[in-house]
């Protein structure tokens, strides 16, 4: 089952390009929506700004070359604290701040109006960028969705009735295996340890008695799939699968940056996760005959 659980891991990377090909066209569309979005927003905050001070020579590319100049301040060895930094409103309002009013004479009489304005550009700004957010999460989404498509027609495939069933039975064990769990440390704080411990173990039975419901039923021996050694196994092989992963990503970072690191990290995780929420079904898959598992592949 081990060594089983990494095979499944390397050879579905070879889908690793249809998760990317998702986010990046996610990647693509937010962008297509915060960067004219930014600059109609920016142009709105100029015309107010000149509006409230007629005397004021501030346009946009003086705007944007502030803007620029703060970005490029920000510790960038830090890279998601500093886009973490750059998004947030606070940062913003002080940015624009300092780019409008030391060049205004007398700026305090206006101070209540420029700053009104700062800030309707700062929401603006804020919801473009949750607009974008939210376009580049759907295609990471629909990369995921797409991929455990893949793996599991390739591993473990199932009819869709059988899928429902499964979806039942799964949120009846799971609900009953954390009540029971919450029962024990509710006896005794000292009982989180057994609590987890039982957790996990109940939680990898779990797994296979739903890949045997799934696929090993009239096949093979129900304790030749549910028992504390497979269960044993069976998180052994999936904590390789990540572990693995992680190492990926961790090479990735080194060879290029924590940028590229993280972004196809999130790729080589992903794989990992489907692979890792399918080891069990495989593995009992793994152990019915040749022509049934055939004959089911084909039939369901």
């Amino acid at each position: 089952m081990i060594g089983k659980a990494v095979k499944n891991y390397f050879v579905n990377l070879k889908y690793f390009f249809t998760p990317l090909g998702t986010l990046a066209l996610g990647l693509i569309l937010g962008l297509s929506v915060l960067i004219p979005g930014a600059k109609a927003a920016l142009e709105i905050l100029v015309s107010s700004v000149q509006t409230t001070l007629e005397s004021a020579e501030i346009d946009v590319e003086h705007l944007e070359q502030s803007l620029v100049a703060a970005v490029r301040a920000l510790d960038w060895s830090d890279p998601f604290g500093s886009i973490a930094t750059m998004f947030g409103e606070e940062w913003l309002t002080d940015t624009l701040n300092n780019s409008i009013l030391p060049f205004v004479e007398n700026a305090e009489i206006y101070a209540e109006e420029l700053l009104l304005s700062i800030e309707a550009f700062t929401l603006s700004l804020v919801a473009l960028i949750i607009i974008a957010a939210v376009l580049v999460a759907i295609g990471f989404v629909a990369g995921f969705l797409l991929i455990k498509l893949f793996i599991r027609r390739d591993i473990a495939k199932r009819s869709f009735l059988k899928f429902l069933l499964m979806t039942l039975l799964d949120a009846l064990l799971a609900g009953g295996m954390i009540a029971l769990c919450t029962w024990i440390y509710s006896l005794s704080p000292y009982l989180l340890i057994a609590a987890i411990v039982i957790g996990l173990v109940l939680s990898g039975g779990i797994s296979l008695l739903e890949a045997y419901l799934v696929h090993g039923r009239k096949k093979v021996a129900f304790k030749t799939v549910v028992n504390v050694k497979n269960v044993f196994r069976l998180y052994v092989g999936d904590l390789l699968v990540l572990l693995i992963s992680v190492a990926f990503s961790a090479l990735v970072s080194a060879a290029i940056n924590v940028v590229a690191g993280a972004l196809l990290g999130l790729i080589f995780v992903e794989i990992a996760l489907i692979v890792v929420d399918l080891n069990a079904e495989s593995y009992v898959n793994s152990l019915t005959p040749e022509t049934t598992r055939m004959t089911m592949t084909h039939g369901e």
